[in-house]
């Protein structure tokens, strides 16, 4: 492990530490992350157990300080705002409506970021000829209790950097329906799972009109992309009070942090 000063260093030279408060959370959460308690121990002695409680100070006091730039609806988002049921409930009558894969693809995608929500990078997803190291890819594996498929993100951006996540989709529904397309991919020799009607790969911009038209039929006209979502997803989360454990939890499923989850909250006034 590297040391902690240079950690420190680290996080200072590439510019994660934007604020004293957000600079602390990061790297001592890094430090409890990357050490085991006999490291811990041996770098800061008795102290161990007092640090990881300041440590609990901080992310109750980073709560509060990213409290304050917590954001109202703006009036776009008071327009489109729409429940999570709302959505299932518009996914569900989108997927008995399609007659073709081009639409599926709007199925798939929602289901996958109502089940992991990643902002768009879903569909930059490879299914076959794809660099382990730098693509980002989708594949399908099974084990003694069933498929689930596998999900690489190589160029997630996160925190002001770049960083690699994976992310595993088991649930048996959802592996059917990504299934369904993957495999249609794959007999076609097609790259991409998501792809425009030539079979090449979407442009960032064309893709979330593609998938937000398809719904905002189901949706009284009211359109919901992949931001959007992943605020509706953080407000409905933070609805009540919610444990330091809980919030942390949470925070790793949406790979950010809790800092940026309330970023992301909205409220309306």
């Amino acid at each position: 492990m590297a040391e902690p000063e240079k950690m420190i260093e680290k996080f200072v030279r590439d510019g994660m530490a934007k604020s004293t408060m957000r600079g602390s959370i990061i790297i001592v959460s890094s430090l409890l992350a990357h050490m085991t308690n006999v490291e811990l121990i041996k770098l800061f002695g008795a102290d161990c157990h007092k640090i990881r409680m300041e440590y609990q100070d901080l992310m109750k006091m980073g709560e509060e300080e990213a409290e304050e730039h917590r954001q109202e609806m703006s009036e776009t988002e008071i327009k489109n705002w729409a429940s999570l049921a709302e959505i299932r409930d518009a996914v569900n009558l989108l997927a008995k409506s399609v007659k073709n894969v081009y639409d599926f693809q709007r199925v798939v995608w929602y289901k996958m970021e109502l089940a992991q929500t990643v902002r768009n990078e879903y569909h930059t997803l490879k299914v076959r000829n794809f660099n382990v190291d730098t693509d980002n890819y989708i594949e399908r594996n099974g084990n003694s209790t069933g498929s689930f498929f596998k999900i690489v993100l190589n160029d997630f951006k996160t925190e002001g950097s770049l960083s690699r996540q994976e992310i595993i989709m088991s649930d048996p529904e959802l592996v059917s329906t990504i299934d369904s397309l993957y495999q249609h991919r794959l007999k076609r020799g097609i790259d991409y799972l998501f792809v425009k009607q030539n079979g090449k790969k979407f442009e960032n911009q064309k893709f979330a009109t593609f998938v937000i038209d398809g719904l905002t039929g189901y949706l009284g006209g009211r359109r919901i992309g992949s931001q959007m979502l992943r605020k509706i997803v953080v407000t409905e989360f933070r609805h009540g009070e919610k444990t330091i454990k809980e919030n942390k939890e949470f925070s790793q499923k949406m790979l950010h942090s809790a800092y940026m989850s309330e970023r992301y909250r909205r409220i309306r006034m």
